[in-house]
């Protein structure tokens, strides 16, 4: 269910969200008039409005499907060796469904595994329409757009010794993981979100101010599903650019880059932004849209990409 609709419009286009690289993927590029994310709900939500049920079950794909996957893997296992690169099969949590309805957000997973996400989504995105979206792995993942209390918008930019969006500019964040269920089988998508801005800013959890969800959106070229959430920090940009330590063996990033929280900084800052992903791009936007309101985002998806993104 799509949380609201909007009107699709045409303007020239001034920016471009290139599709991820890592391990030298390479998958077409979108044209620079596409927006590059597609959105499933715009909603802020708090802690009580999500519910994550974490099925047992683990997905499987046609045979196909699974001989992609294990060609893909055997061929970047070694493209990763040979160039040191961060590689690994992690667990992983497959969305299966959703619906939002009255300002409550459902979910329904499985589980799945960063092997498949690799050979399905990542290098695979182009060839959805061959299989259909339900024999990939959909990995969700969680990112934050994140807001200093001196009023700077922050995010990552990841190392090139990464498997996935290496050199890109991207919300500090991960994938939700079978760690995150709780009793019931629930997932707890904002003590994920948490963990992971913990780790990535080396910040401690009562320096979150507030952590709100503000939609589901899915990069267009390789259709993984994304919760974006808006994470208000107690910390100045330049205490959190004081604890960060490139050097550290556990550092995804080598650097932060951002704007001002200001409604005119935003669309300036994702157009001259070098290797942005579209994740990035739409968390901005959302961030944007329930800061500024309707007009706000649409004027800005209109500047930067000439059109609306799609809503599924």
């Amino acid at each position: 269910m799509i949380h609201e609709s909007v009107e699709t419009a045409q303007r020239p286009c001034r920016s471009r969200c290139p599709g991820p690289l890592g391990l030298g993927n390479d998958l077409p590029m979108k044209s620079p008039s596409d927006a590059p994310f597609s959105v499933d709900v715009i909603a802020r939500l708090g802690r009580g409005d999500i519910h994550i049920q974490g099925q047992d079950a683990t997905h499987t794909s046609p045979p196909a499907v699974e001989s992609m996957v294990e060609q893909a893997w055997r061929e970047r296992r070694r493209l990763a060796a040979d160039r040191g690169l961060v590689l690994f099969n992690g667990a992983m949590v497959r969305l299966v469904r959703y619906s939002h309805v009255a300002g409550t957000l459902e979910l329904v997973t499985e589980r799945t595994d960063y092997r498949h996400f690799l050979g399905t989504n990542f290098l695979n995105g182009n060839r959805v329409r061959e299989f259909g979206l339900e024999a990939y792995a959909n990995p969700l993942g969680t990112s934050a757009t994140v807001i200093t209390i001196d009023g700077h918008l922050l995010m990552g930019r990841r190392g090139q010794h990464l498997a996935c969006h290496a050199g890109y500019l991207h919300p500090i964040g991960g994938n939700l993981e079978p760690q995150d269920r709780g009793p019931g089988g629930r997932l707890n998508a904002f003590a994920s979100m948490s963990r992971e801005l913990c780790e990535e800013l080396c910040i401690a959890d009562d320096e979150i101010g507030e952590l709100a969800f503000t939609g589901l959106i899915r990069d267009r070229a390789i259709h993984q599903p994304e919760m974006v959430f808006d994470a208000t920090l107690t910390v100045t940009r330049s205490q959190l650019l004081d604890r960060f330590d490139a050097a550290s063996p556990d550092q995804e990033h080598v650097g932060f880059e951002g704007c001002p929280n200001l409604p005119e900084a935003i669309v300036p800052f994702a157009e001259s932004a070098v290797l942005i992903a579209p994740i990035a791009v739409g968390g901005l936007l959302l961030h944007g849209r329930h800061e500024w309101g309707a007009t706000w985002y649409e004027d800005a998806c209109l500047r930067l990409f000439g059109e609306l993104p799609p809503q599924s």
